[in-house]
């Protein structure tokens, strides 16, 4: 969704102290750390493991849009900016198949990580499409 995202497993303080060097939005299930943190940084508090409902509350909080486009998103991986790539560079970088399935790639301008509309973004993309 063209966010950037940390992960952190850590003490309250360091992911606080985190939180607010990146100026970032703390989410979390954590209501003692949450509590901890709304004098600093803004705070999600869920009330749910599910995240396709933790997705839909994000959404909707920062009016955050499903693009039909990867060419907006970033990388899961690495969170750099992704980037329409011509078929021809990806030849012998994918399954055959794969090569000859798609029409179109996608690549992370940082960490090279190839993207196309397979079955795994078809999930996806009816799953978003169930929650904007």
């Amino acid at each position: 969704m063209g966010q950037k995202v940390f992960y952190i497993q850590a003490s309250d303080e360091l992911v606080l102290k985190k939180a607010v060097k990146l100026k970032a939005i703390l989410l979390t299930r954590d209501e003692n750390l949450a509590s901890k943190a709304k004098d600093y940084v803004k705070v999600v508090l869920f009330k749910t493991n599910d995240s396709f409902a933790q997705l839909k509350i994000m959404m909707k909080q920062f009016r955050l849009k499903a693009s039909d486009s990867p060419s907006f998103a970033s990388c899961p991986h690495c969170g750099g900016k992704i980037k329409r790539i011509a078929k021809k560079k990806v030849e012998g970088k994918v399954f055959p198949r794969v090569f000859r399935q798609q029409k179109t790639f996608w690549a992370c301008a940082e960490c090279n990580q190839l993207y196309w509309k397979g079955s795994h973004w078809e999930k996806i993309t009816k799953k978003l499409g169930k929650i904007s």
